[in-house]
Parts: structure tokens; C-alpha cells; sequence
């Protein structure tokens, strides 16, 4: 009955689910034999609980910030899918050793035919590790590459590029600006960056390599928090970076408790350079000073707050 079914899907071209449901049908058929071993039996649970979610993503979705556009199962898709490629490899891994072991008794040719399937998969699939892994490096940073073999997991922006809004920005100012920051700032002082997200637009990266608390955050911080909370914050935080006058910026620092302020490409990028001469005033006016600068990239200081 699946595989007719199967075939009448295909037919109204839901290819996907004819793929997957007479996979799903076995797999339930052998699951529900009475001689099966108990290790056996949750292998079996693994395959057909992995073939289960690849069905129910063809037919349900959850709905999200993303239902109005092209994109409107990927979620829904990309998430489930981290979950069939564990079960399945689970399953994978278990198996395969045991099949090894039984086709000692078939017949030379199906053994050897058979072996050597298993053996070019298995290196095809391990071809990605050397071969892939070069590739994409060449596509990332087509130009010098950054250092291999370190477990410095900011080593890719002494050479790395990153474009936003039609803009590229050198990383490696952010690398010397937070590694000065790893190295000297003690304690958990509150800093402000740019209020954009980390996914894409590059914003919170100095909260996510330091560790220091943001003042404002722009990472699915409306699924943490109350609306009305957010909001509330979501405006002084606003009111800080667009605000022209340097007694109100220090106002709205000693609310929120800011005391450093990055300000970088991104930073310079999204708010201007009349917001940076804010800072530069209240330097100026001996209310901050400059903790570190390079060539693209200014750290402020908060004075006399006691830290």
C-alpha cells in the first residue's frame, strides 16, 4: 500500500515524500518483528524515527518570523535535519561493523562487491576533510590565508573581510582591539556596541569574544525577554548612539551603566562620525578617555566610575 501510494505522490510530483515513505513503511515493518534483539530493535528505532522526521517536515512547518517569504520551512528544515543526520550516523556507525562481520559467510563475489562499496563510500565521505576544507578556505579568503593549527578562534580575522550593506570591513582592527581587551579589561564592565544583530551584520562581536555584558544585544533578544522590558531599553539604547549632545550621552551612560564604549568600523558605519565627536568631546571635557585606538577602531573609557 506505500509503495502505490508512493507512486501516486510522485505522480502530483511530491517527490520527496514518495522517497521517504516506503523507506519509512520497511523500516516500521522490520521494527515491529517479534525476534528482533533488543540492540537490534533500537537501531531499527533510531532509522525509523530519523525517516519519521524526514516525512514530517515535508508535510508540517513550524511557523516563524520567516513565514511571509520564500524561506518560510527552512528552520523548520535545517533544525530537524541536524536531528535525522544524528540518528542516522548513530545508526550508521552501529551497523556497519556488524554487516562487515556477517558478509564472512556470503559468497567471495557479493562479499568483495559489497566490501569494496562500503570502503569507496566510506573514504568518499571522508574525502570533504582534506579536500573541502582547502576549498573552502580559497573561497573564504581568496587572498592570505589565516593561520592553521591554533585554537585561536579569532585567527581567521587577522586576515578576514566582511561585507555588510554593500560595505567590506578589514577584521583585523577588531582583532587588535579585542585582544586588548581580553588582556586588560578585569572585571564584567558593561559596554556598548553596535545594536545589530551578531548573525549576519557583525554586531555583539565584542560582547561574543570578550565575554563582557552588552548593554543591548541584537541576538533573538525578543524571544528572551518581555516585549514591554525590551522596548523600554531598545529606546535609551537608541537614544545613546543617535544622540548629538555630549551631557545627554553621559546621562544615558550612567543609567545604563555603560562604561566602555567601542567604536568602530561598524559602529562608525551605522551612526556617523558626528557620534563618535561626542565621545571625543566628553574626552575632552576629562568625563572619558581613550583606552585603546588604532587606525579604525576607538575604545572609550568611562572616568570615575570607580572601576
Amino acid at each position: 500500500m506505500a509503495f502505490v501510494t508512493a507512486i501516486a505522490l510522485a505522480f502530483f510530483r511530491f517527490d520527496s515524500i514518495a522517497i521517504v515513505l516506503p523507506a519509512l513503511a520497511v523500516s516500521l515493518l522490520l521494527l515491529l518483528r517479534r525476534e528482533t534483539s533488543a540492540a537490534q530493535a533500537f537501531v531499527e528505532l533510531l532509522i525509523f524515527t530519523g525517516l519519521l522526521l524526514l516525512l514530517g517536515v515535508q508535510i508540517f512547518f513550524l511557523r516563524d518570523f520567516l513565514g511571509g517569504g520564500d524561506y518560510y520551512r527552512m528552520n523548520t528544515y535545517f533544525k530537524f535535519f541536524i536531528q535525522v543526520w544524528t540518528l542516522f550516523g548513530i545508526a550508521t556507525a552501529v551497523t556497519l561493523p556488524v554487516l562487515w562481520e556477517r558478509s564472512a559467510g556470503w559468497q567471495w563475489g557479493w562479499r568483495s562487491a559489497w566490501r569494496v562499496t562500503v570502503a569507496v563510500m566510506v573514504f568518499s565521505s571522508l574525502v570533504f576533510f582534506v579536500l573541502g576544507t582547502r576549498a573552502r578556505l580559497n573561497n573564504r579568503f581568496p587572498g592570505a590565508q589565516p593561520p592553521r593549527n591554533t585554537l585561536d578562534g579569532m585567527a581567521y580575522m587577522t586576515v578576514g573581510q566582511f561585507s555588510w550593506e554593500n560595505v567590506t570591513y578589514d577584521l583585523r582592527y577588531d582583532y587588535d582591539a579585542i585582544k586588548w581587551m581580553q588582556e586588560n579589561i578585569h572585571g564584567t564592565p558593561i559596554i556598548a556596541e553596535a545594536k545589530i544583530g551578531y548573525y549576519r551584520e557583525w554586531g555583539m562581536r565584542v560582547a561574543a569574544y570578550t565575554g563582557l555584558p552588552s548593554v543591548l544585544g541584537g541576538l533573538h533578544q525578543s524571544e528572551q525577554h518581555f516585549p514591554q522590558e525590551l522596548g523600554q531599553r531598545d529606546g535609551l539604547v537608541n537614544q545613546f548612539w543617535f544622540a548629538t549632545d555630549p551631557g545627554r550621552t553621559l546621562d544615558l551612560m550612567n543609567e545604563l551603566g555603560i562604561e566602555y564604549v567601542y567604536f568602530g568600523q561598524i559602529e562608525r558605519a551605522l551612526y556617523g562620525e558626528q557620534s563618535q565627536a561626542r565621545f571625543d568631546a566628553l574626552v575632552q571635557a576629562g568625563e572619558m578617555e581613550v583606552a585603546y585606538r588604532n587606525e579604525r577602531t576607538v575604545i572609550y573609557r568611562r572616568v570615575n566610575t570607580g572601576n
